[in-house]
């Protein structure tokens, strides 16, 4: 494991000569070793305090029940962490034990969400649809539970087997896939039909996922287009027509 000052170091010099005021941590284990990840903060926040204008920070961040501790949250504000992404993937804990080897609960998930909003941090959720073993039960409750945390912006995506990976493995072995599944339109179009959740809900639930989690919070107007957005980026012939037909109207009008 790098040492806090190493990593220091490295910011020093991206602030130096790529000056920045944002700089995001692509890790998943900030909260496994909290010394650590306390020591880390002790020394941004010292160079912070040396700079005319402080830097702010984000990190990933990956739920271990048994390190979850409001002091490394206040660590993370004094080193002025604007915001962390949590891989919450599915709202089903059957889901996430069984399949994501992630055994933390949805108490732990909000606990956590709780934590770093006390602290000034904005909360990114990572979410999958149409996970091997996934049915709609258990999509529901991915909904229900970013419609109970409303997160200030997520990533969600369809799952997509990619080759190396158990989930790979696992999914020809159970004859969902096939070796040459096409990557074109990955995580925007399902390549599984599962016994509890088909191609077509998979799909619905993709597109709708924004309707459903911010339905009563955010404008009705803005989440149609969304909808609207999402059907497009999704799909081969909406995007064909866009390009080829819509932007070159719109170009002419500028």
């Amino acid at each position: 494991m790098r040492s806090p000052e190493n990593i220091l170091q490295e910011v020093r010099y991206l602030y130096e000569n790529f000056p920045q005021r944002l700089f995001s941590f692509e890790i998943e284990t900030l909260d496994i070793n909290p010394k650590w990840a306390i020591a880390l903060c002790s020394k941004l926040e010292a160079f912070n305090a040396s700079l005319p204008d402080p830097i702010s920070y984000g990190s990933n961040y990956r739920i271990n029940p048994g390190t979850i501790d409001e002091a490394l949250f206040v660590a993370l504000e004094k080193a002025n962490f604007s915001f962390i992404n949590i891989g919450l993937e599915s709202g089903s804990q059957r889901v996430r034990q069984d399949i994501l080897k992630r055994s933390y609960s949805n108490d732990d998930f909000l606990k956590v969400v709780s934590l770093a909003r006390e602290h000034g941090m904005e909360i990114f959720v990572y979410n999958m649809i149409g996970l091997p073993g996934e049915s709609w039960a258990d999509h529901q409750e991915t909904v229900r539970l970013n419609r109970q945390c409303q997160p200030d912006g997520h990533h969600t995506g369809i799952f997509y087997p990619y080759p190396g990976t158990e989930l790979y493995d696992s999914c020809l072995e159970q004859g969902l896939i096939e070796k040459n599944s096409s990557v074109s339109m990955e995580r925007r179009q399902p390549v599984m039909t599962l016994p509890g959740f088909s191609k077509a809900q998979i799909k619905r639930a993709y597109t709708w996922f924004d309707f459903h989690v911010y339905r009563g919070h955010k404008p009705l107007r803005s989440l149609l287009v969304q909808v609207f957005l999402v059907k497009i980026s999704s799909s081969r012939a909406l995007k064909f027509i866009l390009h080829k037909i819509v932007k070159p109207l719109l170009q002419r009008k500028t």
